[in-house]
């Protein structure tokens, strides 16, 4: 027996499910940067603490280490989306067949996700545009703010990614008759 060929829609998801996870691996090894980032500012703190330029620089890791983490959050939600890792109530869910599941899901992505996403861009969009050129407010900071606030931007459209791949992942099992068809 051969196996069908999958139709674009699964193609689709596939596409949106590699794009999750590839902002997965980045926000992993941008968990790693911040636990050194965080360790050389302990180093630093502890070892180094009356020399000034340890001051400075311990400033600018303590802000990096804050970047980073804003960033592994936001590259990271879409990834944590994908596999269904999220918070949840499950309370009924658990107790649910797989097409019930399903259907939770595709209701859900599409009455929560997908306007929550929209609101989320929009809003965002016009204040990442205007603070374009702003940099850190501390004393000695980092100059690169911006690009924090850019992922304001990312993370929603990651998520409608993800929640494509999924809405359509659920469709699949809701109407899998029809699909098959």
């Amino acid at each position: 027996m051969t196996e069908p060929k999958p139709n674009l829609l699964a193609k689709i998801a596939r596409f949106c499910e590699s794009i999750s996870a590839w902002t997965g691996r980045l926000a992993m090894w941008l968990t790693l940067a911040m636990v050194l980032v965080i360790i050389l500012a302990i180093v630093l703190d502890n070892f180094f603490s009356a020399s000034s330029l340890a001051n400075l620089y311990l400033i600018k890791i303590s802000e990096m280490s804050k970047y980073f983490f804003g960033m592994m959050f936001m590259l990271g939600i879409a990834y944590t989306l994908h596999h269904d890792q999220h918070v949840r109530v499950d309370i009924f869910y658990r107790k649910m067949n797989l097409k019930q599941k399903a259907i939770v899901n595709f209701v859900g992505t599409v009455v929560f996700l997908f306007p929550v996403c929209l609101v989320l861009l929009i809003v965002n969009l016009d204040y990442v545009i205007f603070n374009w050129n702003e940099t850190s407010k501390d004393p000695g900071g980092l100059p690169f703010l911006y690009l924090l606030k850019t992922f304001l931007v990312i993370m929603p459209v990651l998520l409608l990614i993800q929640g494509l791949a999924n809405l359509i992942n659920h469709g699949r099992v809701i109407f899998q008759k029809e699909l098959s068809e």
